[in-house]
Order: C-alpha cells, then structure tokens, then sequence
C-alpha cells in the first residue's frame, strides 16, 4: 500500500474511480471537470499523481481504512507498449484493500465484442513484469 499511496510508483496511470470506506464511505469519481481549468488538460480523467493527496487526506490517522477500492486506467503510452489492437478500448487495474490484503485484477475494454483473449494475456503479463521491476511482491491467482 505504501508505493500506492505514499510512492511514485503509480502517478503516471489515471484514476477512474474509487471508494473509501472509514468512518464512513468516501467515493472518488476521477473525471476530470474540464470547465473548471483555465487550460483544458488534455485527459478524461486526474492521473493518480493529481488525486492522491486528496485521498491521503482521507485517510489520515491512526486507523487503517476498513476498506479501499480504486480503478486506475493506463494511459495512452502504457496502452500502446501492451498491445496495438484497435478494438482495444482502455486497460484498467482494479485495485481492492480489505482486511489488510491488497488485491490487483486487471481488465480490458473492447470497442466490440472479441473471443480473442490475446490481450488479455499480454495485459497480465506486462502488470507481472510491472510488479517485478517496481519491487512489489505478488502471488498469482
């Protein structure tokens, strides 16, 4: 938890969405309210960089929170090093704290319907090799 929200590991990719729960529950949407810059940003949503210190914010104390839920998406960079299918759509990591167990899944967005799970699996592979390089420890599922 501590690269998440205390490092830099995870700034570049985007925050969709997420959900607190301490005291009571907190909900995150990440879009972005674009009328509210004086320059467009350029990005349908606050990269994590952006949002986490609001959500340090949140969970301040002593107090681990009961439970924790984020959706990051990966940015456009990350997206084309996975794979160049143009059916592809977006690639998200799903990240669940509860009980003092992190849980990481990934998924895949397609524009249409696909059988081809081949992203998918370079999808796993590239967060594996992700994992490995930042020094987070992971058990496969």
């Amino acid at each position: 938890m501590n690269q998440i929200l205390l490092g830099t590991t995870f700034d570049a990719f985007f925050l969709v969405t997420g959900e607190i729960r301490t005291g009571f529950t907190h909900t995150l949407d990440g879009r972005l309210n674009v009328a509210y810059f004086d320059e467009a940003p350029g990005h349908q949503f606050a990269r994590w960089e952006e949002a986490k210190p609001y959500v340090l914010s949140l969970i301040k104390g002593k107090r681990t929170p009961l439970a924790m839920h984020l959706i990051f998406a990966l940015n456009e960079e990350m997206i084309s090093s996975v794979s160049t299918n143009p059916e592809l759509e977006g690639l998200y990591l799903n990240l669940h704290f509860k009980e003092n167990v992190l849980t990481l899944t990934t998924g895949t967005a397609y524009k249409t319907f696909s059988l081809d799970k081949s992203t998918d699996i370079l999808f796993a592979e590239y967060v594996e090799a992700f994992l490995r390089k930042k020094g987070i420890p992971y058990e496969k599922l």
